[in-house]
């Protein structure tokens, strides 16, 4: 197999970067039996597509080695995304996360060269950087692999393994299977001695790196055929699951942090942290994480003790015996002061190795004891931000379950002597002047200290709520004065919604109604007199077609029609007017009712006189549209 390594950026600048890339490279290969060629290109788009369309026609493999020039990752991402007519995707979130990490390294850059270092050519494999600007990338198509990545020798070794090393070995055809696991290191197990003895398997193949105690192994497994090489894997992995229990924490090369801010978005839990003696290595880690906004609302530290988090006097006075105590009250009251679901507690003592971690939700609190060897005892910190984190993980992996163990709140608050008086609300507290002048009692003076006590605890509750919105702080039961207001306007108006169109259905319901009935009285109605039908007592001097309107209702009096309008329907004469004014003509209820003639028209005098040639007549507007084209 032949692998032409392209390395883009500025020649005079970047060559020693370059050649010791090219020496790891070659160094990794070797195994493969592979053919390395090598060259430098600056970051000019002929020049590079000229040396890339070379390099695809004469090797299976081709590596773009890019500096962290703005320039060389922009040219390189223009030519491939050009020479195999591809656009460009930009990952917004990792644009975000590398504007900070550029930050960090007091870098700045502009809009365009920042998305261009979160860009790929569309259908690319992403190879994730998580130590530098540079983002890796592979392009597969039938037998031949093109990958972009970064050129700094740090940021290669740490991509190669997990990344690299397996498409590699994939387009050479080896039955090699790959696998990346993370562990966290503690006094019960060594990694390097778990490594050393899973590596006696000739099958296996086993590299690791660490930062204090966070170790990333990685597992290459060999067999006669794929699935051999498979299944050496899986027993290795297994292995590791059962050593390293709880404290292997990912099987791939997510970072643990990432691990417990998607655990909490993804059930909707919102978290606050009280650490002592960590240095806010807690809260850094976490707040570096893209999204950890939505979930991490509050933090706390031991200058916050005595104003925000109230600790007993008696278990302040003893520390070191009280560890654990201290841990379960910082998650405890973390919690309750930031208005979150959980709290994370962590009390460390790197002079001893020894740290306490608790987590508390607001039905128990769970507190685990860890210690530091000696010849790790410069890491405790770091270790303690560790194993926090791994606990809140286990506490997501399983939610809505809980974990095994733990205490209730009122145990934890009963243990502590919860109610005694507060040593460190005391001695934050002013203290109240002699009253000498008789004018104020000592009682109205304790009552200001409290109020102003009180005031300053609000304010980190309220810092907690800022920034979010309503349904966020009802889900934190911090919901303001403005927001009840809001609320019940919002009840308000979907209560007249509702009813309006309850209304507006009810009203076009009783139009079809009336409409089909309507049409029925008119099928009952014969004006030509036709119809030989014999009611019993029918008037005599009643005209003929009305006998089967009589027959339905006695109180018919007759039938109103206008040409060349829609109004066409029976009316009736009841001896008030209320009978049909909300009813039709069978009684029932009915909002628009039917036509009726007033009580008072006389149609049948004693003694019969000429009749009335007009008579009042009343209908219920819109009466089912009947009646509103006579306005027209």
């Amino acid at each position: 197999m032949k692998i032409t390594i392209l390395a883009v950026g500025s020649e005079a600048q970047y060559q020693p970067t370059f050649d010791t890339a090219y020496q790891y490279l070659k160094k990794e290969t070797a195994a493969l039996s592979a053919e390395l060629s090598y060259a430098i290109c600056r970051p000019d788009a002929a020049e590079l597509f000229a040396a890339l369309r070379n390099a695809m026609g004469q090797s299976e493999a081709v590596v773009l080695l890019l500096s962290p020039e703005p320039a060389a990752v922009s040219t390189a991402l223009r030519v491939v995304c050009g020479g195999l007519e591809r656009t460009a995707q930009t990952d917004a979130a990792l644009q975000k996360q590398l504007e900070a990490r550029a930050a960090r390294m007091g870098l700045t850059l502009g809009y365009e060269q920042l998305a261009d270092f979160a860009s790929c050519p569309s259908g690319a494999t992403q190879l994730p950087n998580a130590q530098g600007l540079v983002q890796g990338y592979a392009i597969a198509a039938r037998r031949q692999l093109l990958m972009a990545l970064p050129a700094l020798p740090g940021e290669l070794s740490a991509l190669y393994p997990s990344a690299v090393r397996p498409l590699l070995g994939k387009l050479a055809g080896l039955a090699v299977s790959y696998a990346t696991v993370r562990v966290l290191e503690l006094d019960q197990f060594s990694v390097p001695q778990e490594i050393t003895r899973l590596s006696q398997n000739p099958h296996l193949k086993l590299t690791s790196r660490h930062q204090c105690g966070d170790y990333t192994i990685f597992v290459e497994a060999t067999g006669a055929t794929q699935q051999e090489a498979e299944e050496y894997l899986q027993r290795a992995i297994t292995h590791m699951q059962q050593t390293f229990g709880i404290y292997l924490y990912c099987i791939g090369d997510r970072p643990l942090p990432q691990i417990a801010v998607d655990g909490m978005t993804r059930h909707g839990l919102t978290l606050s942290t009280a650490e002592w003696g960590t240095g806010d290595l807690l809260r850094e880690q976490l707040s570096a994480v893209i999204g950890a906004n939505s979930c991490y609302r509050a933090s706390y530290d031991d200058t916050h003790i005595g104003q925000e988090l109230e600790l007993p006097r008696r278990v302040l006075q003893n520390p070191a015996e009280n560890a654990a105590l201290i841990a379960g009250l910082l998650a405890q009251q973390s919690r309750k002061a930031g208005h979150t679901a959980l709290g994370l507690g962590l009390y460390c003592q790197p002079e001893s190795g020894q740290l306490h971690v608790a987590l508390a939700d607001k039905n128990r609190i769970w507190n685990r004891r860890l210690s530091v060897t000696e010849l790790r005892r410069e890491d405790t910190q770091q270790i303690a931000a560790w194993q926090a984190l791994n606990v809140l993980r286990l506490y997501t992996a399983q939610y809505p379950k809980q974990l095994p163990g733990g205490i209730e709140p009122a145990e934890l608050d009963k243990r502590a002597g919860i109610g005694s008086l507060f040593a460190c609300s005391a001695a934050k507290a002013p203290k109240s002047p002699a009253n000498t002048s008789g004018k104020e009692p000592k009682a109205s003076m304790e009552k200001k200290i409290r109020t102003k006590t009180r005031t300053a605890a609000a304010e980190p509750a309220a810092e907690a709520v800022k920034g979010t919105n309503l349904i966020q702080r009802i889900k934190m039961k911090s919901i303001t004065k403005n927001d009840k207001i809001r609320i019940i306007l919002l009840a308000v108006c979907i209560i007249v919604f509702l009813a309006s169109g309850i209304y507006i259905i009810n009203n076009k319901l009783q139009s079809i109604k009336n409409k089909n009935l309507s049409d029925e009285l008119a099928g009952l109605y014969d004006p030509d007199g036709t119809t030989d039908i014999s009611v019993d007592g029918y008037p005599k001097d009643y005209i003929r077609g009305f006998e089967a309107l009589y027959q339905r209702n006695p109180d018919i009096a007759g039938w109103v029609k206008i040409p060349d309008t829609k109004l066409d329907y029976a009316v009736v004469q009841a001896e008030d007017n209320d009978k049909y004014h909300r009813a039709d003509i069978d009684g029932k209820y009915n909002d628009w009712g039917i036509p009726y003639v007033d009580f008072r028209v006389d149609q049948n005098p004693s003694p019969p006189t000429i009749p009335s040639f007009t008579a009042t007549i009343w209908a219920t507007v819109p009466c089912s549209g009947i009646c509103r084209p006579i306005k027209s």
